[in-house]
């Protein structure tokens, strides 16, 4: 977020600007750039965890990816099977993520 010294408004306003003429390049322009803080934000189980790290995203002085492409799903998040289990103080990854070029 910021790209080349914006800020999140900007963003916000360039989104909107994309809608009135391409609401699908929009929504392609948020997922992009929004997407996985809205996913970690709405799904994760800790509220100190989104405490502590969602100012820093929102601010920049982090960054989070979300994986989803699998070999036998594709980027179809219905049919996902990695998994995140607890484990000690962290936890286990379990699966496969792929990134297909044609």
């Amino acid at each position: 977020m910021g790209g080349a010294g914006g800020s999140l408004m900007d963003a916000v306003i360039a989104i909107q600007e994309l809608a009135l003429v391409c609401p699908k390049s929009a929504d392609i322009a948020q997922a992009g750039n929004f997407g996985a803080i809205r996913t970690f934000a709405e799904y994760c189980q800790r509220g100190a965890e989104v405490a502590l790290s969602l100012p820093d995203l929102l601010a920049g002085r982090a960054l989070i990816s979300l994986g989803m492409s699998e070999p036998e799903a594709g980027s179809a998040v219905t049919e996902l099977t990695t998994s995140a289990k607890p484990e000690g103080e962290g936890y286990r990854l379990n699966g496969t993520k792929i990134f297909r070029h044609p």
